[in-house]
């Protein structure tokens, strides 16, 4: 199936908003983090024909919120080897796909909530992790296109966040 794609510049755009970061040390080796943001992405001008916009539409693939939470703890474990655990939690609103052209109405790509974990061991400059990233498996979706100018009516393509996924690392410093 063939396909007609393009790029254009849209005109003018404004993006406001506050991040954060909080980080608190409640006991030795002990991490915890949150940090997250609130962003007003939009158009200040309408994107010239054929594509859809006015003036105050969101910009595309930007979450007005967006925040992560993460505890990582690190503890000698014997002679020179130092064991580590860690949990991120990450999460982002519902966003809206680029703008249609032709008419039509801007697909919604929902929120999402991912999880991974971590586990390992560092001596010296070798280490090994174990993890398992998207632990509930979450299909998450991180932008959606169409593939034609029909817009939302027509066939669409989509870039997905990877599945869970078990892994091992090893690792070298250098």
């Amino acid at each position: 199936m063939g396909t007609l794609s393009g790029i254009t510049n849209g005109g003018k755009a404004k993006s406001d908003g506050v991040e954060w970061n909080f980080g608190y040390v409640p006991i030795s080796g002990l991490t915890l983090n949150l940090n997250g943001a609130y962003t007003h992405a939009r158009l200040l001008d309408a994107l010239p024909p054929p594509t859809t916009s006015a003036a105050g539409d969101l910009l595309p693939d930007v979450p007005e919120w967006s925040a992560n939470l993460s505890a990582d703890y690190e503890h000698a474990l014997f002679t020179d080897h130092r064991g580590f655990l860690g949990v991120a939690w990450r999460y982002a609103e519902v966003r809206e796909a680029e703008f249609p052209t032709l008419g039509g109405a801007r697909q919604r790509m929902p929120s999402y909530c991912i999880a991974n974990l971590k586990a390992g061991i560092e001596k010296g400059l070798w280490g090994v992790t174990f993890y398992v990233k998207n632990v509930g498996n979450t299909m998450a979706l991180s932008s959606v296109s169409p593939l034609t100018f029909a817009g939302g009516a027509g066939p669409q393509y989509a870039t997905v966040l990877a599945p869970r996924t078990v892994g091992i690392d090893l690792s070298v410093k250098f």
